[in-house]
């Protein structure tokens, strides 16, 4: 398989299984960022002894729902430090939501969904975002969202290598659940693609590839403090993403979240931690309509 085909399959496969790649890995300057959700003012002994993880308790009317925030690659469901924490409430539920499932026809889906028509999109680039994107292996029939995607996935791919795309949490979570008999359902619709791809510009794509240094500096400290529980996440992850893939996407799961809320007794939603706790967030969204929410703990000798 030649770079292009191989960059393009990873593409695919990731947003078949998760939509989003990493944005925030290469947003937003630290002294921007703010911290994760509030987590109470748990006493000095707890705050020895644990340490907040991505991974929320939900209740209302005596129903619990468990919340986890993902990154969709290179970090394994099985090397988290609440591991059997969350497998086990996993493995217990009634009902299992992932952001969107994987399918031949959702893989055909994201694939059609990428491409630009007699490479338009590519053609509007100046000459030297075009000769960097073919160095980078992206073919020239995508569409700006899928440039924009697509340099994600190689930053991650230079960065810790293409054993990164081995591993997927979602997939992991899915696969957990279908081992057990739990039912799976997808919080996404078929139109999830549409309002970024219409609103992805060649001027995002060229703002891309001119902080793609720095996103290569910032991957690996992106994955290292989400296992560590260290990820700060700011505002400034662009006015594309924070609209569309955030908050419109976070008031859709809501109304989802909340029109079966009542038919099942313990549900496991796994979802981008970004939609956990960057702006618009589905932690506050909670609050506000009344669920009780817990950040769940590890013991601090796990991390």
């Amino acid at each position: 398989m030649n770079k292009k085909h191989f960059i393009l399959n990873i593409l695919i496969t990731i947003l078949t299984f998760s939509f989003f790649l990493l944005f925030v890995s290469c947003g937003s300057d630290e002294t921007n960022r703010t911290p994760v959700a509030d987590t109470g003012s748990p006493n000095e002994n707890e705050t020895e002894k644990t340490k907040p993880y991505y991974f929320w308790k939900v209740e209302k009317q005596g129903k619990v729902s468990y919340w986890l925030g993902t990154v969709h690659l290179a970090v394994s469901l099985f090397e988290l430090p609440c591991q059997d924490v969350v497998v086990k409430k996993l493995e217990n539920s009634d009902v299992c939501f992932v952001e969107s499932i994987a399918s031949k026809e959702n893989a055909q889906n994201s694939y059609n969904a990428l491409l630009s028509p007699n490479a338009e999109d590519f053609k509007q680039l100046d000459s030297d975002s075009q000769v960097f994107l073919a160095g980078k292996g992206l073919p020239n029939n995508l569409n700006y969202f899928a440039y924009v995607a697509g340099l994600e996935a190689v930053c991650v791919k230079e960065t810790l290598g293409a054993s990164a795309f081995q591993i997927m949490m979602d997939k992991q979570v899915q696969e957990t659940a279908q081992n057990k008999g739990i039912p799976l359902e997808a919080l996404d619709d078929s139109g999830v693609l549409t309002p970024l791809i219409t609103s992805t510009t060649k001027e995002d794509v060229v703002k891309k590839i001119e902080d793609y240094p720095r996103c290569l500096a910032k991957a690996e400290d992106f994955f290292d403090k989400y296992r560590n529980a260290n990820l700060l996440l700011g505002d400034n992850l662009g006015a594309t993403l924070s609209e569309h893939g955030l908050r419109d996407r976070n008031k859709k799961w809501m109304a989802k979240f909340q029109s079966i809320y009542n038919d099942y007794n313990h549900i496991f939603i796994a979802v981008g931690v970004a939609h956990l706790i960057g702006p618009f967030n589905l932690v506050d969204m909670l609050k506000e309509e009344g669920f009780s929410v817990e950040q769940m703990s590890c013991p601090i000798d796990l991390f």
